[in-house]
């Protein structure tokens, strides 16, 4: 074993090693080789649990290394050996002992299950290598290309820390080991100029994602019941899906505020029109008679989308400037929106419906977690506050169009906030209070996926650190009592501290700051009552 290690180790990002290596196991000696090192480390010899991990990282990296080239002859052989190998049944103990007795006791995984829990020990695949990984997958899967729907059901839940580790679903197992590389994730989900690939919309509407075999026993007679889902479910896409239309890694730092290449401005568009409406042209391309109604908050409110919110979440926050746009009428499309996402280079915008993202930001926000929501309405404030320090106003009717957006916006974000429920999160925000929203998060932590503003609009966002949930929880007792008419005087006070620290900080006459705070006030009322009717309007 000593040697095995450190041959393994000395030799794994060597390609002719890798390639030998390989070539000698096979694709069904790699799944079989990688399975004995699971079982191994995590029921034969726990106590030597690192070693078998380290050999199964070598292993990983002899993968990576000889598969760069996927024009070369051993690539070919290998790729087509493992479309066979990986749709085919082996042993492996978190498989068969999941269920002590009874059915389900002894059950195989499949092949692609066992290479992606390898897979997901390594790292540096090349993006082409990835991509031929998931549409194998997919095509062993998918009903509409001859393949299995069911192929990777299983017996007993295989997420959290004991079984996470395990790939039972191999395709949003892919997806989390690609979501490592910004380029080929966003390749592999970009429908494209013409929606030629329909990647995005197979894994959001058209992909069986109940991997969980149950059963229902009627008297003494055992019957399949159905398929039920992990978890986990879902892990991987909302990673992807925020490393696609962002270019950020998930959890870093935040950089500053920008719009986005087409390629990701079209994932992320057509993300948010496939969870409303259920179509990558969202409202705008629905037929005569046929009217399609919004439901991406109640259907990220679902258990098995838990998993998507928090990646969501920050990859609305990314888009701050695309959805301020939207909710004030200032982007290309307008406040209805259009089929297709802006085009304009690195300049590339969103133009879903405003209606569609209030709902997106209802559904992630879905949790007994404040933070997700913390996210989006601090940085859509931060946005906002950023543009009122730094943008030059020729005459004071700009300063009064501008604080209609303010006023806007902060009346939709605060609507959300209340349809939230956001009293239960009172013992989790209070620690917050003192804090910077850009400094800190809960309990003291470093924010984490932000954006950053300057010092400026620091200053500005801070003047109504103290207050923030407060109007928020005003919109909630307006929403518990059914009173959507009724004032939010503690919202609308926040506004008057807001402007009159903007102006003492652009230094401009006192009656301007004071109009313009009034201009804010009346727009408040306007934002949330759209997002009031956003969330609200069902057929």
């Amino acid at each position: 074993m000593a040697e095995f290690e450190r041959l393994m180790r000395d030799n794994s990002g060597d390609e002719v090693f890798s390639r030998t290596l390989l070539n000698s196991l096979g694709p069904e000696g790699t799944i079989k080789l990688a399975n004995g090192l699971s079982d191994l480390a995590y029921f034969d010899d726990k106590r030597n649990k690192a070693n078998y991990m380290n050999l199964q990282g070598s292993l990983a990296a002899s993968l990576s290394s000889a598969t760069q080239d996927t024009g070369s002859e051993f690539y070919k052989r290998f790729r087509k050996g493992m479309q066979q190998a990986g749709v085919k049944k082996y042993d492996l103990d978190v498989a068969g002992e999941k269920i002590p007795v009874g059915t389900g006791h002894g059950q195989q995984a499949r092949g692609y299950q066992s290479l992606v829990t390898l897979m997901q020990q390594g790292e540096g695949y090349s993006d082409r290598f990835m991509r031929d990984m998931a549409d194998d997958i997919r095509k062993a899967e998918d009903k509409n290309q001859g393949g299995d729907p069911n192929m990777w059901d299983l017996r007993g839940d295989f997420s959290a820390e004991d079984d996470g580790w395990f790939a039972n679903d191999p395709l949003d197992g892919l997806l989390g080991v690609m979501s490592k590389d910004a380029e080929a994730v966003t390749a592999y989900l970009d429908p494209g100029e013409k929606g030629e690939n329909d990647t995005l919309k197979y894994l959001l509407t058209g992909r069986q994602w109940d991997h969980v075999d149950t059963s229902d026993w009627r008297g003494n007679i055992e019957h399949s019941a159905k398929d039920t889902f992990d978890s986990d479910v879902r892990a991987g896409l909302g990673l992807a899906l925020e490393v696609g239309s962002t270019g950020n890694q998930p959890g870093g730092e935040g950089a500053g505020f920008g719009r986005h290449s087409p390629e990701q401005a079209r994932i992320m568009h057509e993300t948010v029109n496939y969870l409303d409406y259920g179509a990558a042209d969202g409202k705008s391309g629905e037929q005569k008679g046929s009217p399609r109604v919004g439901k991406a908050d109640e259907l990220l409110a679902k258990d098995e989308y838990a998993a998507l919110r928090a990646p969501l979440s920050r990859a609305l926050a990314d888009y701050s400037p695309d959805m301020v746009d939207i909710v004030t009428g200032d982007a290309p499309g307008g406040r209805a929106g259009a089929a297709g996402a802006h085009m304009s280079g690195e300049g590339s915008q969103i133009q879903n419906s405003r209606s569609s993202l209030l709902r997106m930001m209802r559904g992630v926000s879905e949790s007994d977690d404040p933070s997700n929501f913390e996210l989006i309405y601090h940085a859509q404030r931060g946005y906002i506050s950023q543009e009122m320090m730094v943008q030059d106003f020729p005459d004071s009717l700009s300063v009064i169009n501008e604080s209609r957006k303010v006023g806007e916006v902060f009346g939709a974000l605060d609507a959300v906030g209340g349809d939230v429920k956001m009293d239960v999160h009172d013992d989790k925000i209070s620690d917050a209070t003192d804090k910077r929203f850009y400094g800190y998060h809960l309990g003291g932590g470093a924010i984490t996926g932000i954006p950053v503003v300057g010092d400026a609009a620091q200053r500005l966002v801070d003047v109504s650190l103290n207050d923030w949930l407060s109007g928020v929880q005003a919109e909630e007792g307006a929403l518990a009592k059914e009173e959507l008419s009724r004032g939010n005087d503690l919202a609308q006070d926040n506004l008057d501290r807001y402007f009159e620290t903007w102006g003492e900080e652009r230094k401009v006459n006192k009656s301007l700051s004071v109009s313009a705070g009034a201009e804010a006030r009346q727009s408040y009322v306007a934002g949330r009552e759209i997002a009031y009717e956003a969330l609200r309007s069902r057929n």
